[in-house]
């Protein structure tokens, strides 16, 4: 039993370590921002694919058409003339197409992009925004900087949730900080289709080829990137806002369909998800039953756990005490979504069912 004790004691002190390099140690920052060279001033397509009315679209509208670059232009790529988003549209006076591109299996957001790729015209850089972002000034500016280094081909931030709403959007805040440290590490760095930038020289027949069989927009843009060897830039300084105003029933599905759709791109992430979060509730679980049962000291381990948490507490975007007990809440919801994401064969997506691949 002695032997027993030490032996898990021992697996206590190593996961506590590991969690105190993963999410302590600076050296996962591999790369900053790249500040804007002036004379790198390329032409922008802001393709932004839209479907129905995203909370607070107009405002949304509004952030993308305020940029601070002067060179780009907005195209918006809709299913039909009956979305109610077209009217708001007109209203902002921004074009848009009618997206009847042909592509097989793909999303339809897929199909909203490519049809404004075969409409490219002159552009060099090409964006792709989602209708639920809120974007600062400088966004566009920041975000297009780092393809001025010819070996980037991709440059991508991700997103704070800003809750709206009630309880739910919290998690959904807290939720999102995952995203943003995976963001930090080469190793585990990801295109995020919401806020995008690419280089031209990435598109052409093989690129489209490829492109409309997917139903995620950014895990093929990913995978072309490294298939042609360029890097993925994480541009902290470009990050945006979505404003959310989730109940359970949204928050839920959206959890599970980000990460079954990320599970889909690559099994490390349901691999090295699962290894984390259950050693996590492990050292939580081992740390309060051996406080009762073998010393109180076994509730240092505890301070792991917290530590983490109040961290989350600095870093999201509207601060409360509530990040707290939603980060250690988290800790125990994140293998659902990773087991739900797992076996997951079909996804719903803006009113359409999409098959996982």
């Amino acid at each position: 039993m002695a032997l027993i004790l030490i032996i898990i004691t021992v697996f206590m002190l190593l996961f506590s370590l590991g969690f105190i390099v993963i999410n302590f140690s600076n050296t996962k920052y591999s790369d900053g921002d790249i500040l804007p060279d002036g004379n790198y001033n390329p032409k922008v397509l802001i393709i932004l694919p839209v479907k129905g009315l995203d909370f607070e679209f107009e405002k949304n509208l509004a952030s993308l058409k305020n940029q601070d670059y002067s060179n780009y232009r907005i195209l918006a790529s809709v299913d039909s003339e009956d979305d109610p988003a077209v009217e708001v549209l007109k209203k902002n006076e921004i074009p848009y197409i009618i997206a009847r591109s042909e592509c097989k299996q793909c999303s339809g957001k897929v199909r909203a992009i490519k049809a404004a790729l075969e409409r490219l015209e002159d552009a060099d850089v090409i964006v792709i925004a989602d209708s639920d972002i809120r974007a600062e000034r400088d966004w566009l500016r920041n975000l297009v900087a780092p393809l001025a280094k010819k070996e980037v081909g991709i440059s991508t931030t991700f997103p704070s949730f800003y809750p709206e709403g009630g309880f739910w959007t919290k998690v959904k805040m807290v939720w999102g900080l995952v995203g943003e440290s995976m963001m930090s590490s080469e190793l585990t760095r990801f295109a995020w289709g919401g806020s995008l930038a690419f280089r031209r020289d990435l598109i052409d027949s093989e690129f489209m080829r490829k492109f409309e069989g997917n139903i995620s927009d950014d895990i093929a843009i990913l995978r072309i990137a490294k298939e042609r060897g360029f890097k993925i830039h994480y541009a902290k300084n470009s990050r945006v806002n979505v404003h959310s105003d989730d109940d359970f029933r949204k928050f839920f599905e959206w959890s599970n369909r980000q990460t079954a759709l990320s599970i889909s791109g690559s099994k490390k992430v349901f691999i090295f998800g699962m290894i984390y979060y259950f050693a996590m509730i492990f050292l939580i679980l081992g740390s309060i039953i051996f406080a009762f049962e073998i010393s109180p000291w076994y509730l240092l381990f505890l301070l792991i756990p917290l530590l983490i948490s109040f961290n989350n507490y600095k870093r999201v975007v509207k601060r409360s005490l509530s990040v707290i007990p939603i980060s250690v809440f988290l800790f125990f919801f994140y293998p659902v979504n990773l087991i739900i994401g797992y076996w997951k064969k079909e996804i719903n997506w803006r009113g359409r069912s999409y098959k996982l691949r």
